[in-house]
This record gives structure tokens, sequence and C-alpha cells, in this order.
């Protein structure tokens, strides 16, 4: 009789050769993880997050505060702002330029000074009263003051005339010229006499002003020429 035909020594030697697993190699559950190692399932990586799409992209960056970019290269670059700039120091103002005042040209003054009369070869038979005229001279170039006396003179005798008499007596004048333009002259004349009738066959007018040697010093030396006269 051999061994492995007693009951009790064959279960002995069979539970001796038996795998040590802790299970029995017929627990079904064992079986299905035996068979799902031999044959291994693809590991699938979790899914990533969703994506934001581009509106929430331009909502966050409307809601987020700006950024500044700034590159060391290229034209583009953009500077950070740090903050508000220092202000520069306040420098006080200049003082204000000397306001340069520009006096117009004074006009020349001449005067005959005090009443003068010609001498007449007759005698004065009528006192016609004083005669009185002022004129403007508007030249050009020069002033020739004894030729514009002479014409204010005669405006004079024609008063005189009118009045009865034949010549003057008493006579004075006084003139002034006064710069216009670049060779304008402007020359106001005032002449006042005393206009008499003077009888005899020599009586005459000298038909030229007094102090005619006077009134050459206040003129202006060139060819004159009278533009207006009123």
């Amino acid at each position: 009789m051999k061994l492995h035909q007693i009951p009790a020594i064959h279960s002995i030697v069979t539970r001796w050769r038996r795998p040590q697993t802790g299970k029995s190699a017929s627990d079904p559950a064992l079986g299905d993880q035996a068979s799902s190692n031999d044959h291994p399932q693809s590991v699938q990586a979790p899914p990533s997050p969703k994506s934001p799409s581009k509106k929430s992209v331009r909502i966050s960056e409307a809601g987020s505060p700006p950024r500044h970019n700034s590159s060391a290269k290229g034209k583009g670059r953009e500077l950070v702002n740090s903050g508000p700039a220092a202000s520069a120091p306040h420098l006080p103002s200049p003082p204000p330029s000397p306001r340069i005042n520009i006096r117009p040209r004074q006009p020349s003054r001449c005067s005959s000074g005090e009443p003068i009369s010609h001498s007449h070869a007759g005698e004065i038979a009528k006192q016609c009263g004083p005669v009185h005229v002022h004129e403007v001279f508007e030249c050009e170039d020069a002033v020739e003051p004894v030729r514009l006396l002479t014409l204010t003179r005669r405006t004079l005798v024609n008063e005189a005339r009118a009045r009865g008499g034949n010549t003057l007596v008493d006579e004075s004048w006084e003139y002034t010229v006064s710069k216009r333009g670049k060779s304008g002259y402007t020359v106001k004349i005032d002449y006042t006499a005393g206009a008499v009738f003077v009888a005899g066959d020599g009586a005459h007018d000298p038909q030229k002003p007094v102090a005619a040697d006077i009134a050459k010093t206040g003129g202006v030396n060139g060819l004159m020429t009278i533009t207006s006269r009123h």
C-alpha cells in the first residue's frame, strides 16, 4: 500500500504542495484578476480642464488692471508707469521787459515874433480891421516856408481888399512842420494882420511876408512839391 493512497497523508501532502498565495486556485475573483493581468488595458490620461473661451478671456482682461509691457528693443515699446512724475522745481518768472514808449516826433515851430509892418510910400487913409487865416499844406520831399507864407499872405490881401483895403500892416505869423510818412510833411500856418487902405500914387503891396529871414530857418532843404492845401 502506497502513502498517497492513505487519505490523511494525501491531504497533508496536497496542502504542502499548494502555492502560498493565501487563496485557492479555484477562487473566481483571483481568476478574473489573473486574466485581467494577462490582458492589460490602455491607460487614459485624465481629461484636461476646459480651456476658457475668447469671450471669457476678454471679460477677464477688461476686469483686470491694465498691464504695461515693456521691451528693451523696438520702436513700439511702452514705458511702465511707475507713478506720477516728479514736478519740476518752480522757478521764478523773469521780470517783464520794460515797455519802450516811442514818442512821436515833435513838430518844429517857427514864429515871426512881434507884429511888423512893411514901409509904405503913401499915407494910411483907412483902417479896415484885423484879418486872420489858418491854412494847412501837405508837401513832399522838402519845405519852403517863405513860399508857403507868401501864398497864405496873398489870401489875407484878398480878404483886406474885400473889406475896402489894399495892403496889410502889423503882420505876424507862426507855422509848424510835422513829418508825415517817408518823405511827406504837414505845414500849418497862422497869419494875422491889419487891413488898411493906403492913399497915394506910389502906394502898393510888397507881396511878401515879414521876417522872411526867420522863416527860412525852419525849412527842409530840397525841391518842395505841394500836394494839397486847405
